[in-house]
Order: structure tokens, then sequence, then C-alpha cells
């Protein structure tokens, strides 16, 4: 239990590479001894608890297929033992990974059959928190008010219950739907609120992709007046997912430095930036991330000439 713990602890904080090797740890040494829930902290079977926390950190690893498979034996594992209060946990974890995945419907659908089962048993946490998932999956499909609306219901709730765990997530998704809203004041806010809290709490998890989606709303807000303050944000993105070792959350900072630079005309630097980070990943090319890279690649190859292509 102490591993599992303290690679669940070390994700939160940012470590991947310390969080990987403790949940590996972990989950070696499990045996078939079940661990009532009661004595896992997030109500959930240990090992189902340690393959959940592995799928989220194997993906911010930049190994999506492997997250992919780890999530799916947390919830088979969490079904096999019967316990409904780990399925709804597992559940939001399925949740949790979809949205990263940026699979909105498949999040969208999991966070009402993780509320419909919490609600049936009275698991508040996990009903609330789904809302949170559901509500950056309705951004993610362009519903967007009806998604703000649910993120800032997690918020009042997660506040009223004085419940920290993944709020800096939950402010800057806020944020994305106030931006895409054009309620730029409201969002400009919230992300003031998210690196607060990052600071407050030590949960890092998100930092880089946090910097990198204040310096989109930067440009959304600004236009060619903000290209420097996103520059600057996208180049702390970069510094700190290179520092942890996420390099999903380095994809996501290359594509936008070089989205960017592909605006301005800087195509070679555009393409000498994203094209190492992009052909790093050995699986997972079907994932959204990884696709608008390559359609960027592609576009930028065009613009360059043979010397710099990509393939």
């Amino acid at each position: 239990m102490a591993h599992s713990t303290l690679g669940s602890l070390h994700f939160y904080r940012g470590a991947l590479q310390e969080a990987s090797a403790s949940l590996t740890q972990a989950l070696r040494a499990y045996d078939a001894i079940r661990i009532h829930e009661s004595s896992a902290p997030i109500g959930a079977d240990q090992k189902a608890s340690g393959l959940a926390h592995q799928s989220l950190v194997l993906h911010l690893l930049g190994f999506p297929d492997q997250a992919l498979a780890a999530n799916q034996d947390a919830i088979g594992h969490a079904q096999a033992l019967g316990h409904e209060l780990g399925i709804a946990a597992m559940t939001w974890f399925e949740v949790h990974l979809a949205v990263h995945r940026r699979e909105p419907q498949r999040a969208l659908e999991q966070a009402r059959r993780a509320m419909a089962l919490s609600e049936q048993h009275g698991f508040a946490l996990w009903h609330e928190i789904a809302k949170l998932g559901s509500g950056v999956a309705l951004i993610q499909l362009g519903r967007v008010s009806q998604g703000r609306d649910q993120i800032h219901g997690w918020l009042a709730w997660s506040r009223a219950m004085g419940y920290r765990a993944i709020r800096g997530f939950s402010l800057a998704s806020a944020a994305q739907g106030e931006s895409a809203l054009k309620h730029w004041d409201a969002a400009a806010s919230l992300y003031d609120d998210a690196e607060r809290e990052l600071e407050h709490t030590g949960e890092r998890w998100f930092e880089a992709e946090l910097y990198r989606l204040r310096g989109e709303y930067v440009l959304a807000r600004y236009g060619k007046a903000g290209h420097e303050e996103a520059r600057t944000l996208f180049a702390r993105a970069l510094r700190v997912s290179r520092h942890q070792g996420a390099r999903m959350w380095e994809l996501r900072a290359c594509t936008s430095i070089a989205r960017q630079w592909h605006d301005q005309g800087r195509h070679t630097d555009a393409m000498n930036i994203l094209s190492p980070v992009f052909h790093a990943f050995t699986e997972g090319h079907e994932l959204q991330d990884l696709r608008e890279a390559r359609t960027l690649l592609d576009q930028l190859s065009g613009k360059t000439g043979p010397a710099a292509t990509h393939d």
C-alpha cells in the first residue's frame, strides 16, 4: 500500500518517473489478498488504484496505448471485485484519461455512467467529480456553456467540502470554457487562480499544460499584440514538460510553438522543434494530438523544401 500511495503522490506532484517506478513496484507486490476498500484512499482496491494512476502516468510519459490498457485493467479488476464504490472511482479515472486523450464522447458517456452509479449508491464525491469530467467533455464537444456550468458546479461543491485535489486542473478547465465564450476577464481570473493553486498545493502534474493553455488564451484574446507573452508561456510549458518527462505535454507545447512560428513564416524553425518530438512517439498515432501534429508537419514540409522534410 505504501508504494501505491507514494506513486499517486509523485504523480500529483509532477514527478512522473518516480510515480511510475513506485506504482510498478506496488503492482508487482500486490498479492491475492483483497484489501478492503475502506483502507484505500480513493475507495478502491489497491491494485485498481495503482493501475488507474499508472494509466495517467503512462499517458503523460508518452505511452497512450499502454495507458489505455492499464486503465481498462483497472476497470476490469474493480468490476471483478464487485465493489460499487471501487467501480465508481475507476470509472472516474476512465473519464479522466478520456478527456486527456481528447475523446469527449467516450468521456461523456462514462461520466454519465459514473454519476448514475454514484447517485444510486450515495457516493457524493464520485458523483460530483464526474460532473467535472462531463463538463470538460462538453467543452471539447463544443457545448461550451453547458460544460462551463458543470465545471463551476464542481468547483463550488469542492470548495464547500474543502476538497483540493485536481483543483488546478478544474480551474484551468473552467478558464478554457470562459475563453471559448470570449469572457476574457473571467478566464484570466481563473488562470490566475489555477497558478496560485499550483503554488499553494504543489500539485504540478498539469503545470506545463496550464501554461500552454494560458498562452493559447493570450493569442485568442490579443492576437498579434499577445505574441510575445504567448511565446513566453509556451516556452515555459515546454521547459516544465521536459523537466518532468511529460512527453504528451511536450508535444502539445511544441505544436503550439510550431503553429505560432508557422503563422510568423518561421517554417524551418517550426519543423525543427516539432518533428523530433512527434517522431519520438512509438504508439498512439490515432490520437487527436498526434494527428494534429502530423498535419502541421505535413503543411510545414511543403514550405521548407527537401532539406527539412520529416519523413
